[in-house]
């Protein structure tokens, strides 16, 4: 997109993947990172109890980015990030996606973070009753 006849953005000093400067990337970790980490402080004490078919949209979406990009990068050329995108991205996905849909949603209680540790709600319900 930095490449078309109106690009969408400019860099001073153009990278190689599509004319973008690798810390473009290290800038969007960083920024994911400190999302994350805002939500882990923010969401501490909430339970986490999804059912199998919860993870189904959000695979897709995600593929579905992928494959995006994926097909301009092969267009450019670009075949060692997509092998990596493909190796370090959507392999875990699939394989956490799939272990997802073998467990019984009844048979793991949900979690709940106490005081920086996991703990599920049975053991912090004895922890509860016993302080």
């Amino acid at each position: 997109m930095s490449q078309t006849a109106m690009p969408f953005w400019y860099w001073h000093q153009p990278g190689a993947f599509f004319g973008m400067p690798y810390q473009n990337f290290v800038g969007w970790m960083g920024t994911g990172c400190v999302f994350i980490s805002v939500a882990a402080v923010l969401w501490r004490k909430q339970t986490i109890s999804l059912q199998p078919a919860q993870l189904n949209l959000p695979l897709a979406i995600y593929l579905g980015n992928f494959v995006f990009a994926m097909v301009m990068s092969l267009a450019a050329g670009f075949w060692i990030p997509v092998l990596l995108g493909v190796l370090l991205g959507v392999a875990p996905a699939v394989v956490c996606w799939k272990l997802g849909q073998t467990v019984e949603p009844n048979a793991i209680a949900p979690l709940l973070v106490v005081d920086g540790a996991i703990t599920d709600e049975a053991e912090s319900a004895e922890q509860r009753i016993a302080a």
